[in-house]
């Protein structure tokens, strides 16, 4: 069902920051007066910085006319559903029904248990929102005779009247994402509310049939639940991307996400009077205008809410004249988006890197891979490829090329419950391999976000949460299937074609289009997460006794550290991600303890959990949302000469964030010459990243910083210079990779990428 038919509506989401709170009043009545629909809070109750969510949207609804107020979504796990089932109530007849229940089954269980709430697995999560559901609505209802009495496995009443009478049903959104809460809002939930960040405009088209096919196995209808969407974006003409342009791009890119996908309320994220007032002026009688004209309705007249009389598409992107459209293969052309078509703007950019390529291919096969490729070869134009993730670099678009997307390739299977043999294809991202691998008990070391592609890693190498114990995701790779330059497909192995399959390990976007690969899933199914905040005022010394550290360490033990360097208000701090491999409490306990003295802690905790919890799957939005530029090395060791060294990079470069992921342990154990990854001696990769390259070059920085590093990881690398490939494939590797290259790609058609040229 592409379109529930539901009135379009708009709104806003406010952080309630405590000082000033007379601000967040402002905006909401700023809100009221331009005509949208609802004022919403965010509710972290355990933030001493903002003001109580309930308290502020009662007062919010005393100060405004006609605005709905709600929570974004109210803590559950802190508001028992008997109390926030009367508040409820009193603010609905308070506000002459100008009030709507958000709720959220809860996160952040830290801070929930230190004020005396529960800390719950995500089952009971969901469970126990179940629960409450059914007792807040059971409270309402006065039609009933006699006191509630309910007993749950959570929440128990013994006998509390009902009421106060509420003059209209109020309804309940639910901040949903996984099966279970999206089956839970299907029978019993009035609204869905995902948000931007969490879920890419993608996860409708799935969330939508999940939530529909629950409502009708419950005798419900599905458009009984309105589709909701919690958005953030800029109204900067310079920027390119979703929602990141003119009112009247918002309003085209909105308008296609409810015709297509049944989205009716957008709640815009933002402190900003300019933006909220563009919002209610621009964009939302642009988007009513036209799903109205779409559904062959009359826009009602409201002269609260004016209506755009002329709307067309603004964008820098255009059809190319040195593409030939009319050729694209048959079986692409259903799959195929130009920049006039809808949906552009969500393929357009990476995840970080903004684009403006003439034509997307997104291929569902090899076969389709190789239709492509033979079309894209006989077009004058560049041409990238592109997975799953996140593509940091910005190598995975271009401006007017073309892209070759393989993201629809993304099966999963298990090929050998007994050697833990499976295959993947390299349009999944790493959150959806540990969601198929957690039923097994197994897991794969893949990197440190969900939303990671798999195509990026198996054919760079894969520094991953669980690299210390079982090597690089390369390591655990025992074939692949590839499709080559000139269209004929391959499969690779250890015995099918070896040097071929040498070489996608580590510099396998030069070669060719890797499509699926077979990897041997690890036994690993529970893990221990530690998560440390250093005061790192002293950078020097921190990394010196962090390195001593972690070069002591059991390889079980994976590190990864984020520095933040001093700003105003803040000092210096580094954040740690730690991993024990396995659920084995006290060794990891005896191996995290020592890093108590590295220095001042700020904040510390460690808890057991599946592994395929720190590994969930996300619909990240693939926005362009920065320009990002990193600086990568691979260092021998932290000792004190590194130590300075990296401290006057950071000051020289007025770096604003660090990354140093351990490797060591089974990464290198593993030969210099066994894959096309060839740096098997270092302990740690150290990545410099560049948010605002516009208005500093990191560069000459660096380049005093370089004679400490002996090697680099492309994955975190943007610099594609000569200089770099050869620090990413020593001299033997780069010339055995030429060879390879000469062989398979002797017209060098996989140009876009940290290039090395055939032999001419």
């Amino acid at each position: 069902m592409p379109d529930y038919g539901h009135d379009l509506r708009f709104g806003i989401n406010l952080v309630p920051v405590a000082n000033p709170v007379h601000n967040i009043v402002a905006l909401a009545q700023i809100a009221d007066q331009a005509g949208l629909d609802y004022v919403t809070f965010q509710d972290h109750p355990y933030n001493n910085t903002f003001v109580d969510a309930f308290s502020l949207m009662t007062w919010v609804a005393a100060q405004t006319e006609q605005i709905r107020v709600a929570g974004n979504v109210l803590n559950l796990p802190l508001r028992p559903p008997a109390m926030l089932a009367r508040s409820s109530a009193a603010l609905q007849i308070l506000s002459n029904g100008r009030y709507e229940l958000g709720l959220g089954a809860g996160a952040f269980w830290d801070p929930i248990a230190a004020m005396g709430g529960p800390r719950r697995t995500p089952g009971e999560a969901t469970r126990a929102l179940e629960e409450a559901i059914d007792l807040i609505r059971q409270i309402w209802n006065t039609e009933l005779r006699g006191g509630v009495r309910f007993s749950g496995e959570f929440y128990q009443v013994s006998g509390m009247t009902r009421g106060p009478e509420i003059r209209a049903e109020i309804p309940i959104w639910l901040g949903a994402y996984k099966p279970k809460m999206l089956k839970l809002l299907g029978q019993k939930g009035d609204g869905w509310l995902p948000s931007m960040g969490y879920m890419e405009v993608e996860g409708f088209a799935d969330g939508n049939a999940r939530i529909d096919d629950a409502a009708v196995n419950a005798g419900r209808r599905p458009e009984d639940i309105r589709r909701m969407f919690n958005i953030m974006g800029s109204f900067l003409r310079a920027d390119r991307g979703w929602l990141k342009g003119t009112p009247q791009m918002w309003a085209e890119q909105l308008a296609e996400l409810s015709l297509r996908d049944g989205v009716s309320t957008y709640l815009l994220g933002t402190q900003d009077p300019a933006d909220i007032q563009t919002f209610a002026e621009e964009v939302a009688p642009a988007v009513r205008e036209i799903v109205a004209k779409a559904r062959g309705e009359e826009l009602p007249i409201d002269h609260r809410r004016p209506s755009l009389t002329s709307y067309t598409r603004e964008t820098d992107a255009s059809r190319s004249e040195r593409i030939d459209y009319d050729a694209i293969p048959e079986s692409l052309k259903a799959a195929s988006v130009a920049p006039d078509q809808p949906g552009y703007d969500r393929v357009r950019s990476t995840y970080m890197q903004s684009g403006t390529p003439g034509l997307v291919l997104m291929a569902s096969s090899a076969e389709q891979v190789a239709e492509g490729l033979e079309y894209v070869q006989k077009q004058d134009v560049s041409f990238s490829l592109r997975a799953g993730g996140h593509g940091s670099g910005g190598l995975s678009t271009n401006d007017g090329g073309i892209i070759l997307d393989v993201s629809r390739i993304n099966d999963i299977s298990v090929i050998d419950e007994e050697t833990r043999r499976i295959r993947v294809g390299t349009g999944a991202t790493w959150g959806m391999v540990a969601e198929a691998l957690a039923p097994h008990g197994w897991a794969m070391t893949s990197g440190d976000f969900p939303d990671v592609g798999v195509g990026g890693i198996v054919t760079t190498g894969g520094i991953g949460l669980l690299a210390r114990k079982y090597g690089l995701t390369i390591d655990n790779m025992v074939a692949a299937e590839i499709v080559l330059a000139d269209g004929s497909f391959h499969r690779v192995s250890e015995t099918e074609n070896p040097e071929l399959f040498w070489g996608i390990r580590g510099a396998g976007g030069n070669l060719g289009v890797v499509t699926h690969v077979e990897l041997t899933a690890l036994p690993v199914e529970n893990v221990i997460v530690g998560q440390f905040v250093f005061d790192a005022s002293d950078l020097t010394e921190f990394l010196v006794n962090w390195g001593a550290y972690m070069k002591a360490a059991p390889r079980e033990l994976q590190a990864f550290a984020y520095y933040s360097p001093r700003r105003r208000g803040s000092d210096a701090t580094m954040q740690t991600l730690m991993v024990w491999s396995n659920d084995n409490a006290d060794a990891a306990v005896a191996a995290l303890n020592p890093i108590l003295d590295i220095a001042p802690v700020l904040q510390q905790g460690a808890t057991i959990v599946p592994y395929s919890a720190i590994m969930q799957p996300v619909n990240q939005a693939h926005s362009g949302q920065q320009t990002l530029r990193a600086r990568s090395g691979l260092l021998d060791e932290l000792n004190r000469e590194t130590a300075e060294a990296i401290k006057a990079l950071m000051e020289a470069g007025r770096v604003p964030w660090a990354n140093f992921r351990h490797v060591g342990g089974a990464v290198n154990d593993v030969p210099a010459d066994a894959t096309a990854y060839a740096h098997r001696t270092q302990d740690v990769c150290f990545t410099a990243f560049d948010l605002y390259p516009d208005r500093r070059n990191i560069d000459p920085a660096w380049q005093k910083f370089a004679p400490f590093v002996h090697g680099d990881y492309l994955n975190l690398e943007t610099d594609t210079s000569e200089r770099t490939v050869r620090e990413i494939y020593p001299t033997p590797t780069y010339e055995r990779i030429q060879r390879l290259k000469s062989q398979y790609d002797p017209k060098n058609v996989f140009n876009r990428n940290f290039n090395i040229p055939p032999v001419k």
